[in-house]
Order: C-alpha cells, then sequence, then structure tokens
C-alpha cells in the first residue's frame, strides 16, 4: 500500500521554504485515516461545516465556544502536531472544506488537522497562481480559474482512492486465495498424516501376528 499523501497539495512557496510548523508532508502516514477519507471521497455525504464567510466569528482561542456552532465567537482549537492527523469524526473539526464529508479544524486550515499556511505562504501560493494564469483580468474569472483547479485537484483525490479502493479490494482477494491454500494444505497434511498413521498401525499388526505364529 502506497504511503504517498492522498489529499492534493499546495505548490510550496517560491523560496521552497514552509515556515508553519504543520507542514502536511511531515504528518505520518495513517492507514485508518486514508480509509476514512477514501469512504467520503468515493461516498460522499453532504457538505457540512462552518462556512467561510462566516469566518468574522472565530475570535481568540480564550473566547467563549459553543459545541453546536451556534455562537457568535468560537475559539480556535489547540491541535498538537503529534496527533495529526486527527480522525474525521474529531469535534475540533468544525469548519467547512472543499471536500464533502472532511470538516476543518481551522478557517482554511489543512485537511490533516490544523492551521493552513501561514499569511506570508498563502500570499506566495497566491502569486504563484496569478503568475501561473497571468491572462486573468477580473475577480470573476480568477474564482472561475480558482474553482477549475479545485475541481482538478478533486478529480486527482477521487482517482488516487479509486485506486486505494481497488489495492485494497485485490489485497483482500490475495488474503482469501492465501487463506484458502493454507486451509487446503493443511486438509492435506491432516489426511497424510491419518494415512501414515494407518499404515504403521497395519504394520505393526502384521508383526504382531507373525510373532505369535513363531
Amino acid at each position: 500500500m502506497t504511503t504517498d499523501p492522498l489529499t492534493p497539495q499546495d505548490e510550496p512557496p517560491a523560496n521552497g521554504m514552509l515556515t508553519n510548523m504543520f507542514d502536511p508532508s511531515k504528518i505520518p502516514y495513517t492507514a485508518a485515516f486514508e480509509d476514512a477519507v477514501m469512504q467520503v471521497i468515493l461516498n460522499p455525504p453532504p457538505m457540512d461545516g462552518i462556512q467561510r464567510e462566516d469566518e468574522h466569528a472565530v475570535a481568540a482561542p480564550s473566547s467563549p465556544s459553543n459545541a453546536n456552532g451556534s455562537s457568535t465567537h468560537l475559539s480556535l482549537p489547540t491541535v498538537p502536531f503529534s496527533e495529526l492527523p486527527l480522525p474525521l469524526s474529531d469535534p475540533r473539526r468544525r469548519y467547512q472544506s472543499p471536500v464533502a464529508g472532511i470538516r476543518l479544524t481551522h478557517p482554511g486550515g489543512w485537511l490533516e488537522g490544523g492551521p493552513g499556511p501561514e499569511l506570508g505562504e498563502r500570499r506566495a501560493f497566491a502569486l504563484a497562481f496569478a503568475a501561473r494564469y497571468h491572462g486573468v483580468r477580473t475577480p470573476e474569472e480568477l474564482r472561475r480559474r480558482v474553482a477549475d483547479e479545485t475541481r482538478a485537484r478533486m478529480q486527482e483525490l477521487a482517482e488516487r482512492m479509486r485506486a486505494r479502493q481497488d489495492a485494497i479490494e485485490n489485497n483482500a482477494r490475495v488474503e482469501r486465495d492465501m487463506a484458502q491454500l493454507v486451509a487446503q494444505r493443511e486438509t492435506e497434511r491432516r489426511v497424510e498424516k491419518r494415512l501414515v498413521d494407518e499404515t504403521r498401525l497395519k504394520r505393526e499388526r502384521r508383526r504382531g501376528r507373525h510373532g505369535q505364529g513363531k
């Protein structure tokens, strides 16, 4: 099974440096998390979570919060890097992401959990994106380009997840075949042992009869 990240990654800033300690490339691979992502990608549930236009309601970490998300002041959670990737069911995941079924812990955060790129990194990415599409002239066209890019990344992610599902199903078939072969060999071994034991007993009986006839 591949250990490559199965979520599309943003291109790094031009200087190649990530200043945010939450670098997703350093998050350890977790099969359970990848399987959960695979399930929501291949069987997407309805979109949910706090939307970006509601981000003005986010306050400092010390501000009071409401578990059902209805508070006008929501605190940003503490997410240690050692806990990543967070399970998709973790209650700290409250903010909507572009992927249905995956909520974020922070507005614009990583899919794995934790805050997303820092402001400087986001600006560098925006500049790199604008350089790629230097012909963009209006905000509407820029939004279309971003939407196209998002769809392309989502399609890539779906293809990776379908490949993962195929690999899982193939591995399961191989394991079933191996189990059947092992069971078959065990049956053959028991039959062989029984035949050997029966042959030995017959030989001993013949010897016993010959000994009595002397």
